[in-house]
């Protein structure tokens, strides 16, 4: 093999291997970091959003940078403090309500499907075998009962762990908040120190581009997550809903997924409403998930395009691939990552790994075409070979004629 072609699959070679190895290490190293790092992890990325608010109040306001770095760190975690009260005052007593009411719910389905068998029976003049259905029926309302059994006592647990880690997490608090303050004052020169930043070179762009996606994609998932739970909670609860704040946090959190949106959770809710009959409660549901499907349909691609920069297919194909490949958290980074590499291929990053493949395949491609001929091309007719009786003759006349 010429030099030329053993340093190329040496190279690629070396690309795959840290290919491979990437994965596991951010497995492995991740978690580790957050045991590690973790209240200093999370200023870090509260420090990130707010240097546009404050390079604004230095500008326009004239203040200083610890003052505006102060004010809206005590904004934020009041607000945090604000919401975490109220979630666990309502929409936790709300669940644990839910919870204690979930034998009636069972029932009433168990009711439901017993019309339906009439229903069924009065269809069918020759009888209809009930045993196979009867049998699923009752396995799903099982599986139900023990679910709510198991929530409601993941619920206690969760309330004795969280009231017996108290001083840890003021501790972890603690600390994120003096964290917050240094890390968001001093983000600049901590940037400039860990990771130069030259607006002109490529480093510089790949980082511009790729952060801009990331926190575009967050800004423009949280923005949904907090239309849907805001219109919600207040939507539903002035028509008296039971369970409004509950309804309103898991369509929330359903619709920060990709892919899920909060009709996962209103679609089944207004099918079942309507079938046990308080077709009122299904109607008020109907109207508010239309709202958010319209507005989502009508300002998604322009918000997508401007915040992200990403492609819908795509967006669609990563978000498929991450969850085949890491569940729920996978569909949830996986627009992240792709807007990150995205912005890697258009900044340069991967030419050389793709130049490299490229020669590389060339170079299999003509070893194949020179080991292998071509399948409309005639074999080659074998060369006339010279007779050895005449060789011979001439060979001893020009020796005879060299004699004389």
């Amino acid at each position: 093999m010429p030099e030329t072609s053993k340093t190329l699959w040496q190279r690629i070679g070396l690309r795959c291997a840290l290919l491979a190895a990437l994965i596991p290490l951010l497995a492995m190293g991740l978690p580790a970091m957050w045991y590690l790092l973790g209240p200093f992890l999370l200023a870090l990325l509260l420090a990130v959003p707010l240097q546009r608010p404050i390079r604004w109040m230095e500008k326009r306001l004239r203040m200083k940078r610890w003052i505006a770095v102060l004010i809206l760190l005590l904004l934020v975690y009041i607000l945090l403090g604000l919401f975490v009260y109220w979630f666990l005052s309502f929409a936790v007593t709300q669940a644990i309500a839910a919870l204690q009411s979930a034998p009636q719910a069972i029932e009433q389905l168990s009711g439901l499907y017993r019309l339906f068998r009439q229903w069924l029976t009065g269809q069918f003049e020759a009888g209809f075998d009930f045993s196979r259905l009867d049998s699923i029926i009752n396995q799903a309302l099982a599986q139900l009962a023990t679910w709510a059994s198991q929530l409601a006592g993941f619920l206690v647990t969760a309330t004795v762990n969280v009231a017996g880690r108290v001083p840890g997490f003021l501790l972890f608090l603690n600390f994120q908040i003096l964290g917050g303050y240094f890390i968001t004052r001093d983000y600049p020169a901590i940037r400039q120190k860990i990771f130069p930043y030259d607006p002109g070179s490529a480093t510089g762009r790949l980082q511009a581009s790729a952060l801009e996606a990331v926190f575009g994609y967050l800004r423009m998932q949280f923005l949904y997550t907090i239309f849907v739970l805001s219109i919600s909670a207040v939507y539903l609860s002035a028509f008296q809903v039971p369970y409004a704040f509950v309804i309103a946090c898991v369509a929330a959190l359903l619709e920060f997924l990709p892919i899920f949106g909060n009709g996962t959770l209103y679609v089944p809710l207004i099918i079942i409403l309507y079938l046990v009959g308080e077709s009122r409660y299904a109607t008020i549901i109907l109207v508010v998930h239309l709202v958010f499907y319209l507005t989502r349909k009508v300002t998604e691609p322009r918000v997508m395009k401007k915040q992200m920069g990403l492609p819908p297919i795509l967006s669609l194909l990563t978000m498929y691939l991450g969850l085949q490949i890491g569940s729920v958290l996978g569909l949830t980074l996986a627009p992240i990552i792709s807007v990150v590499l995205l912005a890697a291929y258009r900044d340069g990053v991967f030419r050389g790994m793709i130049a490299d493949f490229r020669d590389g395949f060339r170079w299999v491609r003509a070893k194949l075409k020179r080991s292998l001929p071509a399948a409309d091309e005639p074999p080659a007719a074998p060369e006339p070979q010279p007779e050895a009786v005449g060789d011979a003759g001439n060979a001893g006349q020009e020796g005879t004629e060299a004699h004389d």
